[in-house]
């Protein structure tokens, strides 16, 4: 199938798929699929990534620092801002149209021969970009690949990976509850559905003590030897428009000196969680791994920009993909340490499906802002901007301007944008995407 005709086809896949009597979940369906294509996955050096908020940026600092040592590497990420085949990586380059034409084609192949055994099979969106990843790196002759969940942990695709070389699991929080359960114990035990017997398992230590337990315990159960990347590990940290520079104090690392081009205060947990995990296999998995020295470390890192996680687009003008309220607290708090309060405008959406609510609740409450704008996202999941501006009536008493389309209200706040005021954008990824296509049309015609 030609390029363009994937994009539509993609745009016409059901983002999940009701149980049948032969599959249950989304991980026995792609399982199936794996099967038929003579399992590929068993083929592929794993290292498996879940949690709520940051897995992105470790995955993506993680492939950097691996990449570094020499390693062939694959990345799997979700979800896209501008193209579909950001997702899909090798050696920090996304896959070519070619290449995905190509392993479409297998992949749905194997497809249609499971419809011919199985009334009604089919995959989802998130499912067939992963088989799609797997046989393209198995291809590729990659020497570790990196692999981020896609929702949840126990029950998604990527929990296909049966022998892992790493787990990770990043900061937990509430998001997905409809599907996850409602409350932290439940989505840690999801997360937890990752870790695999007799496998290192790397994670951010949880302020919760429930939710500590739960990762001990199944670590234990497993026989997985846990390592925490703590945020008391972090000293010394400081923030200015462009970067956030800190110190990281753990048994791998003595006051070494990181600097990460973002403003997100949030970022140095995530570098601290990646450079562990990349420390523990350096020093005990993978003894043939290339250990870099510390200044190493801080230039790979320090070079990383991260779409959408607080992403100067214009001077001035920021984007962040928070779309939970643990995820909008942490924004709010880097808003809060790079600039002066009640002096910023914030450009908000979400989708109807989040806990909108207490993420707005969250901003009017940081102080932060003193004008909001909000809009209407080109998304059949997305919330009403009259719904939206009605909860920030309820939570403010600062100016709510209310715009049907993202494109209306990204031109109209920046009309308020002034030297001093900056431009905040946040509360879903789908709004990252549609303004960082605004920018791109808008340069594309100068």
């Amino acid at each position: 199938m030609l390029y363009k005709d994937i994009e539509k086809y993609f745009a016409s896949l059901p983002w999940f798929i009701p149980a049948s009597p032969e599959f249950t979940y989304g991980i026995d369906r792609v399982r199936a699929v794996l099967e038929e294509m003579k399992r590929p996955d068993k083929d592929l050096k794993v290292i498996h990534v879940a949690g709520t908020n940051g897995k992105g940026s470790v995955c993506a600092y993680l492939d950097v620092l691996l990449r570094k040592t020499g390693k062939r590497t694959g990345l799997f990420t979700s979800p896209h801002l501008l193209c579909i085949r950001e997702r899909i990586s090798l050696d920090g380059c996304m896959i070519s149209k070619k290449e995905m034409e190509r392993y479409f084609d297998i992949v749905m192949s194997a497809v249609r021969e499971l419809k011919k055994k199985y009334q009604g099979f089919d995959i989802a969106y998130f499912e067939f970009f992963f088989l799609i990843a797997v046989l393209f790196f198995r291809d590729s002759d990659t020497d570790i690949c990196i692999f981020e969940t896609g929702l949840g942990g126990r029950l998604d695709a990527v929990n296909v990976f049966e022998k892992p070389v790493m787990c990770i699991i990043t900061q937990i929080g509430l998001d997905h509850t409809a599907i996850l359960g409602d409350d932290l114990e439940s989505i840690a035990r999801e997360k937890c559905g990752i870790i695999k017997r007799d496998t290192p398992l790397v994670c951010i230590e949880p302020e919760e003590e429930s939710v500590k337990k739960i990762i001990y315990e199944t670590a234990k159960e497993k026989s997985s030897e846990l390592t925490f990347s703590s945020d008391k590990d972090i000293k010394d940290v400081s923030i200015d428009s462009e970067k956030v520079d800190f110190l990281l104090q753990n048994r791998y690392y003595r006051n070494v000196k990181v600097s990460l081009k973002t403003p997100a205060f949030f970022a140095a947990s995530d570098a601290a969680l990646a450079l562990t995990a990349f420390a523990l296999l350096c020093e005990k998995y993978y003894p043939g791994l290339k250990g870099i020295s510390p200044p190493d470390y801080v230039r790979t890192l320090g070079g990383i920009v991260r779409e959408g996680r607080m992403e100067q687009v214009m001077p001035g003008v920021y984007v962040d993909g928070a779309h939970n309220p643990r995820a909008v607290e942490i924004f709010a708090v880097s808003v809060e340490k790079m600039t002066q309060k009640d002096d910023n405008i914030l450009l908000f959406s979400a989708v109807k499906d989040k806990n909108f609510t207490d993420m707005v609740r969250i901003l009017s409450d940081s102080g932060c802002f003193d004008r909001y704008f909000v809009c209407t996202l080109e998304n059949d999941r997305a919330a009403s901007a009259e719904s939206i501006k009605n909860i920030f009536q309820k939570f403010s008493d600062r100016p709510v301007e209310v715009f049907s389309d993202t494109e209306k209200a990204f031109s109209e706040a920046l009309k308020h944008k002034t030297e001093k005021k900056r431009l905040f954008c946040a509360g879903s990824l789908y709004l990252v995407g549609e303004i960082k296509r605004i920018i791109e049309l808008e340069r594309s015609q100068l």
